[in-house]
């Protein structure tokens, strides 16, 4: 890893400092294969600052110098959306139980130098020091293996989430809606949960 990158972890109002830099960010990278997220800078800022205020929520960045070049974020699953929730108490599990990991997201240019491995260190010791949940959850976008808008260079991590202990559940399968690059308007889209026992 680069000698100049910082990752750190902070709650509550210490996000809101921080939240023009993480929304410009997570558009970026959204944009990318498997989500090809059209953006919505207003729905960001939304959507970020609601981590200021969730009990128990975590943010993980990523510095190099000032600039913020990766996040992730996590929550009890409770504060998650109801039609989610739903995904796991229709197949008679606790959503209580569950703490979600929200985004991973990192500029390409850093990619490959261990930061995702931090990302992942920082929240499973958090879940853990909370002693409150038995699992930790993430749900991903839902593509067919010969999708073709896949680029060719597309590197799939599911490799590196099973080498830390998460397996995929095609039975747990809900729906997040938001405007694919392409699309006039917002439609549902496939998500698949991966689920690793504490």
């Amino acid at each position: 890893m680069q000698t100049t990158i910082q990752v750190v972890s902070f709650k509550g109002k210490k996000i809101l400092e921080f939240i023009p830099q993480i929304a410009r960010l997570r558009i970026e990278v959204f944009a990318e294969y498997p989500f090809l997220y059209a953006g919505d800078y207003e729905y960001e800022m939304r959507y970020l600052e609601k981590f200021s205020h969730i009990q128990d929520a975590i943010v993980v960045a990523a510095f190099d110098q000032e600039e913020i070049i990766g996040i992730s974020t996590g929550f009890p699953f409770i504060y998650e959306s109801q039609n989610l929730q739903n995904v796991l108490k229709q197949a008679g599990r606790n959503p209580q139980e569950y703490f979600c990991f929200g985004e991973s997201v990192l500029r390409k240019s850093y990619r490959g130098q261990g930061i995702g491995k931090k990302f992942f260190e920082h929240r499973e010791d958090h879940v853990k020091q909370l002693d409150q949940h038995k699992y930790i959850c993430f749900y991903t976008a839902l593509k067919p293996l010969n999708d073709p808008k896949k680029p060719t260079d597309y590197r799939p991590l599911k490799p590196f989430w099973e080498s830390r202990g998460y397996r995929e559940h095609p039975e747990l399968v809900g729906e997040v809606s938001y405007q694919e690059i392409g699309e006039t308007e917002e439609t549902p889209k496939k998500m698949v949960f991966w689920i690793k026992e504490l």
